[in-house]
């Protein structure tokens, strides 16, 4: 999971720094397909890890975060869009990405 995360962070500074639409175009199929594996290792983890009584409020609460949680994001990259500019903001969130990765699983591999 960590390693998706990475890749598609990395990823995204790649796309947003890319000249060439080619490049963009496959950076952006390689987005879509990250997306899409780490959606799929958070569901299987849930399902598998969560007591049959508490699945429906466990995915109540995902969806809520899910449906809910991006836009703040979206807040704070206008923000930091307004202060830098879009493909300055874009790169920041990257960066932040794959620094927070990098510190997860250094955590992770010490327990």
């Amino acid at each position: 999971m960590l390693a998706t995360t990475l890749l598609y962070c990395v990823c995204l500074v790649l796309f947003v720094l890319s000249r060439s639409f080619v490049i963009s175009l496959g950076v952006a199929f390689l987005l879509g397909a990250f997306d899409a594996v780490g959606e799929t290792f958070r569901m299987t983890v849930t399902q598998l890890k969560t007591p049959d009584h508490l699945r429906g409020r466990v995915q109540s609460l995902i969806l809520l975060f899910v449906m809910r949680g991006p836009m703040l994001g979206q807040a704070q990259l206008g923000a930091a869009a307004a202060v830098l500019d879009v493909t300055g903001a874009l790169v920041l969130g990257g960066v932040i990405g794959i620094a927070a990765t990098a510190v997860m699983t250094r955590r992770i591999y010490r327990l």
